[in-house]
C-alpha cells in the first residue's frame, strides 16, 4: 500500500458513519420482503401459464386428430368419444391385493350358496317319497309282549323280483318264515310257515350257503298260499296318535282286518300290532298290543 492509499483510508475512517432509526430499518426490511414475494409470484405465474399452454396444445392436437379421422372419407367413424381418449386424472389405481381379497370373499360366498343349494336338493319332497321308504316297511323289528304275541323279523330282499323274505322268532318258541310280495304301494303276505310244521325240510334248507333263495323257492312251491295285507298307503288316510306307556306316538294305521291293526312309524317301520280278536280277549281279558322294542332301532 502506497502513501496515497494510506491517506485515503485515513480520511474514510474519519468520516461519520450512517445511523438509521430502528423503525426505518424495519420499513426497509418489509419493503425488501414484499419485493421478493412479488418477484416469486410473477415467476410462478409464468411457469403455470407455460404448463397451461402446453396442456391446451396437447388437447387441441388430440381434438384435431379425432376430427380429421372422423371426417376422413376413407376411414370408418370411431366408436370412441373425445372424453374417452382424454385420460381421466381423477381415475384411481386399484390395489391388486384388495381385489384379490374381494374375489376370495366372493368365491367363499359362492361356495356357501352352492352348498346351501345342494342341501336343499338333498331334501326330497315328502310327497314324492315312496311310502314304503317313508315308513321303512321292510325295516327289521322286534315286537315285545308278555305272552305269545311277541315276534321278531329280519327282512331279505330278493333281487330282480317283488319278493321280500322275512324270518324270525314267534313268541320265542318257534321260527317263522314269511314271503311278502310288493304291488305298487301295497305289500301282501303270500306265504307263512313255522319250522315245526315241516321241521326236517326247513332244517335242510337253512343249513345251505344260499339258504334264503332256497327258502323262497320252498315257500312258493310247497307252502299253502295266503293273501293277507301287511301294508298299503292311501294319502287320504291320516296318521293317528297312539299312547303307549304314557308316551304319544304318531303312527300310520293299517287295518288288516276288523280285529287286527298294524301301525307304522315314519322312518322307523312296524311299531305296533293291535289284536282285538275273540281268542286274544278271552285269554287276556282285553285287546292286546305287541310294541316295538325301541332299543332295537
Amino acid at each position: 500500500m502506497n502513501g496515497k492509499d494510506k491517506k485515503l483510508e485515513k480520511k474514510l475512517g474519519a468520516m461519520a458513519k450512517p445511523s438509521l432509526h430502528p423503525e426505518k430499518k424495519e420499513a426497509i426490511h418489509q419493503s425488501l420482503i414484499q419485493f421478493n414475494y412479488k418477484y416469486k409470484q410473477k415467476k410462478r405465474s409464468r411457469s403455470m401459464m407455460k404448463r397451461f399452454v402446453a396442456g391446451l396444445s396437447g388437447v387441441a392436437a388430440i381434438v384435431l386428430l379425432v376430427f380429421f379421422i372422423m371426417t376422413s372419407p376413407n376411414e370408418k367413424p370411431l366408436d370412441h368419444t373425445v372424453e374417452e381418449l382424454i385420460p381421466d386424472e381423477t381415475e384411481t389405481i386399484e390395489d391388486p391385493e384388495t381385489d384379490k381379497e374381494q374375489n376370495e370373499i366372493t368365491d367363499i360366498e359362492k361356495d356357501e350358496i352352492s352348498d346351501q343349494e345342494k342341501d336343499v336338493k338333498k331334501e326330497p319332497d315328502e310327497a314324492t317319497i315312496n311310502p314304503l321308504e317313508k315308513y321303512q316297511v321292510f325295516s327289521d323289528y322286534l315286537l315285545d309282549h308278555p305272552g305269545y304275541l311277541s315276534e321278531g323279523r329280519t327282512f331279505y330282499k330278493v333281487e330282480n323280483t317283488d319278493y321280500f323274505l322275512a324270518y324270525g322268532h314267534q313268541a320265542h318258541a318257534v321260527n317263522r318264515y314269511e314271503l311278502f310280495e310288493v304291488k305298487d304301494t301295497e305289500v301282501i303276505l303270500i306265504r307263512s310257515v313255522v319250522d315245526d310244521q315241516d321241521y326236517e325240510r326247513i332244517e335242510s334248507i337253512i343249513h345251505l350257503e344260499n339258504w334264503q333263495e332256497e327258502m323262497i323257492q320252498y315257500l312258493l312251491e310247497e307252502v299253502e298260499p295266503k293273501n293277507e295285507l301287511f301294508f298299503s298307503y292311501d294319502e287320504q288316510q291320516p296318521e293317528t296318535v297312539l299312547t303307549i306307556d304314557g308316551e304319544n306316538h304318531t303312527l300310520y294305521p293299517i287295518y288288516v282286518t276288523k280285529e287286527k291293526t298294524y301301525f307304522f312309524k315314519k322312518g322307523e317301520g312296524l311299531w305296533v300290532k293291535l289284536f282285538k280278536d275273540e281268542a286274544t280277549i278271552n285269554m287276556y281279558g282285553e285287546e292286546q298290543k305287541a310294541v316295538r322294542l325301541q332299543e332295537y332301532q
